[in-house]
C-alpha cells in the first residue's frame, strides 16, 4: 500500500500538495511542483523494522556575510521509528507515538530549536 498522492503538509497555514515523484519497494518520495518541499518515507526491515519519515525544506535568503548576494538554504527534520519485529501491537506502536509526538508542544520545540537538551 502507499500513502495518499498527493501529500499535503501546511506550513504557516499554506497547504503545499506534494505529489509523488518516486515510488518504489518500501520507499515514497513527495515533491513540491517548484522543487522546495520533499517529504521522503521508507522502511527497512532486518532484525528490527526501521521506518523513517524525512521532511526537506528550503529557500532562498540573503547570505548573512554578502547581504546583496542570495543563496538557498535549507533544513530537514526527521522522525525515525525503530521497533523489534514482535512485542509490540501496532496499536500499542501508534499509542506510544502519539504519546512521544504530543510533548513536542512549541514550547518545548523553541526549547530544542535553541539548543537546550
Amino acid at each position: 500500500m502507499a500513502l495518499a498522492d498527493p501529500q499535503v503538509i501546511t506550513v504557516n497555514a499554506i497547504a503545499r500538495n506534494l505529489p509523488a515523484t518516486t515510488r518504489g519497494a518500501n520507499l515514497g518520495v513527495y515533491n513540491t511542483a517548484d522543487g522546495n518541499t520533499k517529504l521522503t518515507v521508507s522502511h527497512a526491515y532486518g532484525k528490527r523494522s526501521r521506518s523513517l519519515v524525512r521532511f526537506d525544506t528550503q529557500k532562498i535568503s540573503a547570505d548573512p556575510f554578502l547581504p546583496t548576494t542570495n543563496v538557498v538554504v535549507g533544513m530537514s527534520a526527521s522522525l525515525v521509528i525503530d521497533r523489534p519485529k514482535a512485542g509490540f501491537t501496532i496499536a500499542e506502536q501508534l499509542l506510544e507515538l502519539k504519546g512521544y509526538i504530543a510533548s513536542l508542544t512549541d514550547a518545548q520545540l523553541t526549547k530544542i530549536l535553541g539548543g537546550e537538551s
